[in-house]
């Protein structure tokens, strides 16, 4: 696989700038910088801090070319709303295979398939409704992947539109109906 860089070779994200991280946690770079974390030399690192979780830091080997696959910029208020419109057009497949269907669904929301992840949330949410009618439950993998379809939802809803995480459903719902109007 290539790296991605930026033309001259730097690094493709900068320090202040916010990102989504591969479980669909939205980040602020906070530094770039090298450490010696593992013991086996120092190597440049992508210092975060999550948005929703101030306390904590993340390092992510800035030099690794799995980071332009696991992390993005966060979408735009256009971008979420065109996903929006994308997820009520869209079809999703279904693997019979809980194990398959778990990793399907988990490769859409790591490669930051905003339109797919929130179909998958909304699919996921209409099925795990279906079946706690007939007193089952969720399998354990399909309630993860909910789970993340959600948080991935939500994180980055909320944040690039400016709005609490609760407010993200009923301004999806409201934007599906102005959209049917």
């Amino acid at each position: 696989m290539e790296c991605r860089k930026n033309e001259g070779g730097a690094f493709e994200h900068s320090v202040g700038e916010y990102v989504v991280y591969r479980n669909g946690c939205i980040y602020r770079i906070a530094d770039i910088r090298r450490e010696d974390l593992c013991g086996d030399g120092a190597r440049m690192y992508y210092v975060m801090q999550p948005v929703f979780e101030e306390r904590s830091l993340t390092y992510v080997p800035a030099d690794s070319c799995e980071v332009g696959r696991l992390m993005r910029k966060v979408l735009s208020r256009e971008q979420i709303n065109s996903a929006i419109e994308d997820a009520e057009t869209r079809e999703l497949e279904w693997p019979s295979d809980s194990k398959a269907r778990a990793a399907s669904f988990e490769k859409v929301i790591v490669d930051g398939d905003a339109a797919g992840t929130l179909l998958i949330f909304k699919k996921l949410s209409e099925y795990k409704r279906s079946i706690e009618k007939s007193k089952k439950k969720l399998y354990a993998s399909d309630a993860r992947i909910l789970a993340n379809a959600e948080k991935a939802v939500t994180e980055e809803f909320a944040f690039s539109l400016g709005i609490d995480k609760n407010q993200v459903i009923p301004y999806i719902k409201a934007r599906l109906g102005a959209e049917a109007d």
